[in-house]
């Protein structure tokens, strides 16, 4: 979890997609909401999942969005996920 610590209010979000075990991807979006969370005095709490995990039925979709304050679900490239799925 990431964490800045500016005030007794907190929120918890996770990011959701492919390739977050790398972090390098989603990086722009976690420090998009960490200024926000100084701007708004907020502590914010980041965490990922990897949607595949869900796909493959190794992660429950319940369990994945459980206490959580929202999700973040970045856009991604949709002509080759339609197109996979042909």
């Amino acid at each position: 979890m990431l964490s800045v610590t500016v005030t007794e209010n907190k929120i918890s979000h996770r990011i959701c997609g492919k390739y977050t075990a790398l972090g390098i991807p989603m990086q722009s979006v976690v420090e998009a909401l960490h200024h926000c969370s100084a701007n708004l005095h907020v502590d914010v709490c980041v965490s990922m999942v990897d949607t595949e995990s869900i796909e493959n039925g190794k992660l429950r979709v319940e369990d994945a969005v459980k206490d959580l304050d929202g999700i973040i679900v970045p856009g991604g490239f949709w002509k080759q996920r339609v197109g996979r799925k042909k």
